[in-house]
C-alpha cells in the first residue's frame, strides 16, 4: 500500500471514529434509523481493522489475510442485515443474522491476528519461538471456534467459558513470549 493510500485510510478512519463517537454520545439507543446509522458506522470501523490487517499481508500466508478480510466483510454484511431488518419484532431470521455476525466477527479477528503474527515470523526463528507462534495461532483460532460453538449452539456453562478463558490466556501468553524470546534481529 502506498504512503498516500495509508494516509488517506488513516484520515478516513479518524473522521469515521469521530463521527461514530459523536453519534454514540448523542443517539437514542432504540431501533431507529439514527441508531442504525451509528451502529453501521461503528461496524464499518470495527470490521475495517481485521480487513485492513488481512489485506495488508505480504507474506507466504497472504491467503490467511484474505480469509480475515472476507470474514470481516461477511460479519459486516450480517450486522447490516440484522440492524436493518429488525423492526419491533425479533424473529428467527434476525437471530440467524446476529449469530452469523458473531461467528464471522470472531473469525475475522482470529484470522487477522494470525495474519499479523505470520507476517512477523522469521526464517531464523528458533524451534521454541516457532512452537510458541504456532501455539498462539492455534489458541486464537480455538477461542474463535469455541465461542462460535457457544454462540450458534447456544451451549456452554461456567466450565465451558472458563476453558475458553484459559485457552485465551495461554494464547496471549504464547504470543507475548515470541518477541521476548526471539530477541533483536541480527544484522548481516
Amino acid at each position: 500500500m502506498s504512503r498516500t493510500a495509508q494516509l488517506v485510510l488513516a484520515g478516513s478512519l479518524c473522521i469515521l471514529a469521530a463521527a461514530g463517537i459523536v453519534t454514540l454520545v448523542v443517539a437514542d439507543p432504540s431501533y431507529d434509523p439514527e441508531t442504525n446509522l451509528t451502529y453501521t458506522a461503528g461496524g464499518l470501523l470495527v470490521f475495517g481493522a481485521p480487513a485492513a490487517a488481512g489485506l495488508s499481508s505480504r507474506g507466504a500466508y497472504r491467503w490467511v489475510g484474505w480469509l480475515a478480510a472476507l470474514s470481516a466483510v461477511a460479519a459486516f454484511g450480517a450486522l447490516m442485515g440484522a440492524l436493518w431488518s429488525i423492526d419491533d419484532e425479533f424473529d428467527a431470521g434476525s437471530e440467524t443474522l446476529i449469530k452469523l455476525f458473531g461467528a464471522f466477527g470472531l473469525f475475522a479477528f482470529g484470522l487477522a491476528y494470525a495474519t499479523v503474527a505470520l507476517d512477523r515470523s522469521r526464517d531464523d526463528d528458533s524451534r521454541i519461538v516457532s512452537a510458541l507462534l504456532a501455539a498462539s495461532l492455534l489458541g486464537a483460532l480455538a477461542v474463535a471456534t469455541l465461542l462460535t460453538i457457544a454462540l450458534v449452539g447456544e451451549t456452554g456453562g461456567t466450565t465451558y467459558f472458563r476453558i475458553i478463558a484459559v485457552v485465551a490466556v495461554l494464547g496471549v501468553l504464547t504470543g507475548a513470549l515470541v518477541p521476548l524470546l526471539r530477541g533483536p534481529r541480527r544484522s548481516a
